[in-house]
């Protein structure tokens, strides 16, 4: 049996385990600046030049954090621009979750929100900007107060937030006139006074330009306001353009003199390269009396160089039968900026959209050569008036320009005769324009005019002063309202990324020009049957219908209120119909009867002789499907096809088709439950009906119809359902057309058409954008893009302490960070675990190992490393003793840690320590700490004061159990003491301690550099350069009386043990034993490739402790070994009985 020759204290190094990894499925912190990684390639293929992707970087809060995304290529090829009509392109998924995403092209709404104009207040003309943080900015007016409101909305986020109000009328802002946006009163004159804002971002800050109006001397100039902190307050700047134009002196006439203004029209501006230009709408007057040919919409133009703070005018558009028109959008782009307005056709008699392009803000667009993006049905998008002393005059306006993250171009319009929306998109610039609709079907007897984003509503309620953005990957059309039922700004999100994508038409343009879209869309400005002359109203007498902001909502004042919203629908069982229904219901009492629910939609597909029909309700907690089998009436007319549950708080959101495919009629029904009003950037439903052989029902229906129905069963509104958004494609006749519902019900992932990749950015989820750098894309290659983050956990695993795990700012709970060395329980290389903090602001940590034989952490230990309960008493910013604690402190020991005054108030850095012993009756020391951290909660004195030192050594003895990972856990109030509020953690260094068994000879050579660059001058002085943090020291460690191996050479040799745990469960060395240690690191370490911590004096480990903690900087530090180990045998035969001296240097790490 070894002689047990365990001794007191030894010397130690803690050697890195280099197996040890961050365990990300058993951490929990929040880590600052999460961001998207680097895609990576999941399967590595022998291809040459792979498609290369790199993600943009977003510093909102809302950025990818915690998931990865998976991309898969459904298409080879090129990225986007390329000459391929069918570029490469992509599905996605997160990590975690089972939904996969395809996408949809904006040529279809999706969505719509409503934000309300309340107490009398009216929203008019909206502006949005999209910030190069991805961030997109609304701005409108409200005349009725004469002030301007400000949201915003971030990537990844579903709805506007409200940034800043801009109240400025005449009572609203003093003292003088030339403080106001306008001098008109509130509510006087509010349809002359137009506003008109536009916000433009330029490098660092925002500006806003409005119509100035001097309604005292009828004039009007172009305001500005600037932002230098994304809208959140604003600042009023002097008048942008340096000019005032001579307004008529009614409000809105044209009847004025040569040279008069009737009023301002839409401003629009646009930033590239250092340059502003501003198009600002105007309508001329018409002259002497009305006899002079002159009113007219026409643009000024004006260019600035010096940050928009100037202008100089280019004059007006001089050709005005030519050129003239209004509601102009200017974007820039990478070659120059890009007008879209609308302008005067042929004939003169149609607003016609056109596209020109300058280079800089000093060319004017007048002269660019104009690109008519449309004919036949895009045009009616405005209102135009020609006579004799009229020329050019447009006096309404629907168009919309967004450039999409991609470079695709989109105008959306929508005509002012019927309110039919629809899309153009071009993918070279602007030099050519393609339909989005699908082309017309050959043989449907159709114009090819029956469909699009918004289609089919009266003229009274549709979209006004629309303007769009591209957000989240859709575009994103934000408009005020026509309506009399409803005042407000509504938005309306088109395509974006769904597990459920629209049904392919054909495949001539290009995978998004042939992609079905609405024959009917119902928004809720006004309820069904004022909105679209298409659906027919049935009601009881007592129920009360009104509409919200955003909703239709239905309640009944009898017991069995009943009410139908039908479109009598010519829909043939063999061509179908698909759709999406949005609604909420409250029921007191949730239903189960099909006949009587509160909220359903109904669809009857029938040619008179074959009818198949099904209904899809929704209580308050559950979405039905039912197939009908009869007349609808009782609770056996319906066969229940499946069902979801979905939150109280949820809309019910129904995907439906139908449609017979050979001899059989068959439907699916798919449904989500999803936030009142949000327009969320992707959208998975879940199959809850499916029947492939539907039931005929001719017997009880010869007509095909939809139907939005229901039954209040309670008065009042105990009651109540509420109607968001109904939209639906029933398809032409022709064979062409047929296909597309039928391979919509069979369409699987497999067949999805996905996103383009482009080589500008495609924007994907969460922030996430991703650009190809060049490659060809091959289908079926997946890419994974991770999380990142500035200051992640993976940081403490760097060999630089100053490169730190950081918590984000109002990190909140427990903060635990688990590492893992092995999917299995292994032994370590001792029985004594050594965890190393470095540059840490931790002061207490619960412990725990993982056992994954148990599968399961272990119980924790406690483990502080601060030194706590202290007294004391501050003078300034020195903190001394106030006590009689014994602690006694060395100089600089404390230096970069820092103080609390208890375990309840925030500390401060100690930037310097003056030792002494922690008692008032002898050398005082003193913590020396940062002044700008004192927290104003401080008092004189206290008794609970805490030193948390910068860097801590935790010894765990695993008593001969193998593990597989470790945590740290700070607990929950340590956050609350630290200077900052949040924790950080530099170096994290974890693996098994190696005593050294063997007793060191007497003495130990420390060597302090200052690590300056100190150079004498010729005049004597000297000049000094600080070139490190801090010192740095350098520690001898030597045998120079040798150490005898004589008994630890052989196989038969039975060395001495030596045990740093108490409890002596496996020896921790050997006697004689350090040469052959020491010898071994270096080779395993490379030398001074890897990091240890020299440990100087570690007393051995008693039962009842647990651990060790070495707190104090002479009892450890971070080093490197030194490139050479020195052995030399000074007597005794080579591996059998030497007796070696050896020494050794370690360099510490700063």
């Amino acid at each position: 049996m070894p002689t047990d020759e365990t001794r007191s204290f030894y010397q130690a190094l803690l050697i890195p385990d280099h197996n040890v990894s961050v365990w990300d499925a058993e951490t929990s912190a929040t880590p600052k600046g999460p961001h998207p990684g680097a895609p990576v390639l999941q399967v590595a293929e022998d291809l040459e030049s792979p498609l290369e992707l790199h993600c943009k970087r977003s510093e909102l809060a809302s950025a990818i954090s915690g998931t990865s995304l998976d991309l898969t290529m459904v298409r080879g090829g090129l990225a986007r621009p390329c000459p391929s009509t069918f570029p490469a392109g992509f599905r996605w998924k997160t990590n975690t979750g089972s939904a996969i995403y395809g996408w949809d092209p904006p040529s279809r709404t999706r969505r719509s929100h409503i934000l309300p104009a309340t107490g009398g207040n009216v929203f008019y003309r909206p502006s949005l900007c999209r910030l190069a943080s991805g961030r997109v900015l609304m701005v409108f007016e409200n005349p009725m107060v004469s002030g301007v409101s400000v949201y915003s909305v971030d990537p990844g986020e579903a709805a506007w937030t409200s940034r800043a109000t801009i109240v400025a009328s005449a009572t609203a802002l003093a003292p003088t006139p030339s403080d106001r946006l306008n001098t008109y009163a509130a509510g006087t004159g509010a349809a002359r006074a137009r506003l008109w804002p536009c916000i433009l971002e330029t490098d660092d800050r925002l500006f806003m330009y409005y119509w100035k109006i001097d309604d005292v001397n009828k004039q009007m100039t172009i305001g500005c306001m600037e932002s230098t902190n994304e809208g959140v307050s604003w600042t009023l700047r002097r008048p942008a353009i340096g000019e005032s134009l001579q307004m008529t002196s009614s409000f809105n006439s044209h009847t004025g003199a040569s040279g008069e203004y009737a009023y301002g029209n839409k401003i629009a501006a646009a930033y590239r390269n250092g340059e502003i230009v501003i198009l600002a709408g105007v309508d001329r007057a018409d002259g002497s009396g009305g006899t002079i040919a002159e009113t007219c919409s026409t643009f000024r133009q004006y260019a600035s160089s010096d940050g928009g703070y100037s202008f100089t005018s280019l004059g007006e558009w001089t050709d005005a039968d030519g050129n003239g028109g209004a509601f102009a959008q200017v974007l820039a782009d990478v070659d120059g900026f890009h007008l879209i307005y609308l302008g005067i056709d042929e004939d003169n008699s149609h607003a016609m959209p056109t596209h020109r392009v300058i280079a800089s803000a000093y060319e004017l667009f007048e002269n660019a050569p104009g690109v008519l993006a449309g004919s036949g049905i895009y045009s009616g998008w405005s209102v135009t008036a020609t006579t004799s002393n009229t020329r050019a005059k447009i006096t309404n306006g629907l168009c919309a320009f967004s450039i999409a993250e991609d470079g695709a171009y989109y105008l959306h319009g929508m005509k002012h005769s019927a309110g039919d929306g629809r899309a153009l998109v071009s993918y070279d610039r602007g030099e050519t324009w393609s339909r989005l609709e699908p082309e017309p079907v050959f043989g449907a007897g159709l114009p090819g005019d029956d469909e699009g984003y918004w289609q089919n509503s009266v003229s009274t309620e549709r979209p006004l002063d629309m303007v769009s953005a591209s957000h989240n990957g859709q575009i994103w059309i934000v408009s005020s309202l026509t309506s009399a039922s409803t005042e407000g700004i509504l938005t309306m999100s088109l395509g974006g990324y769904t597990d459920r994508e629209a049904p392919l038409v054909g495949l001539v343009s290009g995978f998004e020009q042939d992609r079905a879209c609405w024959s009917q869309v119902y928004i809720p400005t006004a309820i069904p049957n004022t909105f679209s002359a298409a659906f027919a109203r049935t009601a009881t007498a007592g129920l009360s219908e009104s509409v919200g902001s955003g909703y239709l909502q239905l309640t009944g004042a009898a017991s069995t209120n009943q009410y139908s919203y039908e479109d009598a629908i010519s829909a043939y069982p063999e061509v179908g119909i698909e759709g999406v229904f949005v609604l909420k219901v409250d029921d007191v009492s949730p239903k189960s009867s099909p006949q009587l629910m509160t909220g359903s939609v109904d669809i009857v597909m029938s040619d008179g002789s074959e009818s198949y029909g099904i209904r899809v309700s929704a209580t308050d907690t559950t979405i039905y499907a039912w197939e009908k089998i009869g007349a609808g009436t009782a609770s056996g007319d319906y066969t229940l096809l499946g069902s979801l549950t979905i939150d109280t708080a949820q809309a019910a959101a129904i995907r439906v088709a139908l449609v017979k495919d050979g001899t059989t009629c068959g439907a699916r029904i798919w449904a989500r439950g999803e936030t009142v009003g949000a327009l969320d950037e992707a959208m998975a439903y879940t199959l809850i009906g499916s029947d492939d052989s539907l039931t005929d029902i001719s017997a009880h229906f010869t007509a095909g119809r939809l139907q939005l129905t229901g039954r209040i069963s309670k008065s009042g509104t105990s009651d109540q359902v509420r109607w968001y958004f109904c939209g639906y494609d029933q398809p032409a006749t022709a064979p062409k057309a047929r296909s597309r519902i039928a391979n919509y019900i069979r369409a699987t992932t497999d067949t999805m058409i996905g996103r383009t990749i482009s080589s500008r950015g495609t924007y994907v989820s969460q922030g996430v954008t991703v650009v190809s750098s060049g490659g060809v894309a091959r289908p079926g290659a997946e890419y994974r893009i991770p999380t990142a983050y500035d200051n992640g956990p993976s940081a403490t695993l760097e060999p630089s302490p100053r490169e730190t795990f950081r918590e984000a700012s109002g990190a909140s709970g427990q903060m635990s960070i688990a590492y893992q060395w092995g999917s299995e329980d292994r032994y370590i290389g001792s029985d004594i675990i050594g965890i190393g903090l470095f540059n840490s602001t931790l002061n207490t940590v619960a412990v725990a190992f993982y056992d994954e034989d148990a599968s399961a952490w272990t119980a924790e230990q406690t483990i502080t490393i601060q030194e706590g309960g202290l007294s004391w008493a501050r003078a300034g910013t020195s903190i001394l003793p106030g006590g009689t604690e014994a602690l006694f402190v060395r100089d600089s020991e404390f230096d970069g840690g820092y103080f609390s005054p208890s375990t309840s108030i925030g500390g401060s850095t100690i930037q310097q320590t003056i030792g002494g012993v922690w008692n008032t009756s002898s050398r005082m020391p003193a913590l020396l700490v940062d002044p700008a951290e004192i927290k104003g909660t401080w008092t004189a004195s206290g008794s609970g004061g805490l030193i948390v030192p910068p860097s801590a050594v935790i010894l765990v003895p695993l008593v001969g159990v193998r593990y597989s990972g470790v945590r740290i856990r700070s607990l929950a109030a340590s956050r609350t003491i630290t200077p900052n509020g949040y924790h950080e953690i530099g170096r994290v260094l974890i693996g098994p301690v190696f005593l050294h068994p063997d007793s060191q000879s007497w003495g130990r050579s420390i060597t302090v550099d200052a690590l300056v660059d100190s150079q004498e001058l010729d005049d004597g002085s000297t000049q000094v350069e600080t070139i490190g943090s801090d010192v740095r020291r350098a520690f001898e460690v030597s045998w120079v009386d040798g150490v005898s191996t004589l008994g630890s050479s052989t196989d038969s040799a039975d060395p001495g043990v030596h045990y740093l745990d108490q409890a002596k469960t496996e020896a921790d060395g050997l006697t004689g034993t350090t040469p052959w240690q020491l010898q071994g690191l270096h080779r395993r370490l490379r030398g001074s490739s890897q990091q240890v911590v020299y440990l100087p004096r570690v007393e051995t480990i008693q039962t009842s402790e647990g651990h060790r903690v070495l707190n104090r900087r002479s009892e450890l530090a971070l080093c490197r070994l030194g490139d050479d180990l020195r052995l030399d045998t000074v007597q005794g035969d080579e591996n059998y009985s030497e007796v070696i001296r050896l020494s050794t240097t370690l360099r510490e790490e700063v």
